[in-house]
């Protein structure tokens, strides 16, 4: 498996993953034969990745793991309850999570409009993730604001728009 493909799947869903233990699966990443998951019980998000696997990993040990290995061919081997990278000589153990992994709400009824996104459009987020408010109980200053390939943030103590990039 390559692992620059490996991890830039991993980045597209690690947003969607609970950074919460009140449901430890929910930190956690389904991968099936033909694509990545991740859910938190709010975001979904999902990518197309092919592989052999068909298990739950722990997303933040996956992701250093994989992030830590220098050689580009990595042998991923699922046995029962762990998963066996091989890259090299050096070769790790990671337990898999629980297989209860929840799917996420019916989209059909709720989704009315689909958005495509271009693979940097996270690493610009993470980059105006920085402005975003901290008020929990103002919620339209914690999030973003997207339109006409315009990612723009609503910042709680100035209560302006702040156009932080293009996708």
């Amino acid at each position: 498996m390559n692992r620059t493909d490996l991890l830039q799947a991993v980045n597209i869903v690690l947003p969607a993953v609970s950074t919460k233990d009140f449901q430890p699966v929910l930190k956690c990443i389904k991968n099936d034969t033909l694509t990545m998951n991740a859910y938190n019980g709010e975001l979904y998000i999902s990518t197309m990745f092919a592989s052999t696997l068909n298990c739950v990993i722990p997303a933040d040990s996956f992701f250093k793991l994989i992030s830590s290995i220098k050689k580009e061919d990595i042998e991923i081997e699922q046995v029962d309850s762990t998963l066996t990278l091989k890259a090299g000589r050096s070769k790790s153990v990671l337990a898999l999570c629980e297989d209860s992994f929840p799917e996420p709400p019916d989209t059909a009824q709720i989704v009315q409009e689909h958005i495509t996104l271009n693979t940097d459009f996270f690493a610009k987020l993470k980059v105006g993730k920085i402005f975003m408010g901290k008020d929990e109980t103002q919620p339209v200053y914690r999030g973003v604001y997207l339109k006409d390939g315009w990612i723009a943030q609503i910042i709680a103590y100035t209560r302006k728009v702040i156009i932080i990039t293009t996708i």
